[in-house]
């Protein structure tokens, strides 16, 4: 995140990468600006790995065309607070119970929700607390009202403390 206190003057931002034992850099993405930044601006870089050394600069380009750098930053990147992992779902494909294991790194406030493939929600299975460590949940393949399921594909939604997991069931006929 950076501050300019004349935005009004600044076309866009190009941010560049390099490692921190290289002298190269590399366009990494551009930012734009507009009214509605009020002169704060901020770039997430998604291609990094945790613990990873890297400097950062920026080119300001103006409206008027000209441009310049930054000053180089150098950061490492922090590690992830924690990963939510799917650790098994069984049986799947299935025409019974589903049952799955997800493994949190922290203890919080989970949500669980099944959907059809065109993303319509067809169950909310769980709503509380999950506890740090191994978690065991079940499908039904019932639906909110507590019908069956035709046989397809369904995806459940994992949401604990900001992360997100996937997972795809198959249901088959009975």
């Amino acid at each position: 995140m950076w501050k300019v206190t004349r935005p009004d003057l600044v076309w866009r931002f190009k941010v560049y990468r390099s490692p921190t034992d290289v002298s190269e850099f590399s366009e990494v993405g551009e930012v734009g600006t507009s009214p509605s930044h009020g002169g704060t601006f901020t770039f997430l870089d998604e291609n990094v790995q945790p613990q990873d050394a890297l400097s950062y600069k920026i080119l300001t380009v103006q409206q008027n065309g000209l441009s310049f750098w930054s000053e180089v930053a150098t950061t490492i990147v922090p590690p992830r607070r924690g990963v939510l992992v799917w650790k098994s779902t069984n049986p799947n494909p299935s025409s019974e119970r589903v049952t799955f294991v997800l493994d949190s790194p922290l203890a919080g406030r989970i949500e669980i929700r099944v959907f059809d493939v065109r993303g319509a929600e067809v169950r909310m299975l769980f709503r509380g607390q999950a506890q740090a460590g191994e978690n065991h949940y079940d499908w039904d393949g019932r639906n909110n009202t507590g019908q069956s399921v035709i046989p397809g594909v369904y995806f459940v939604e994992v949401n604990l403390g900001g992360e997100q997991a996937k997972k795809m069931i198959v249901r088959t006929q009975r």
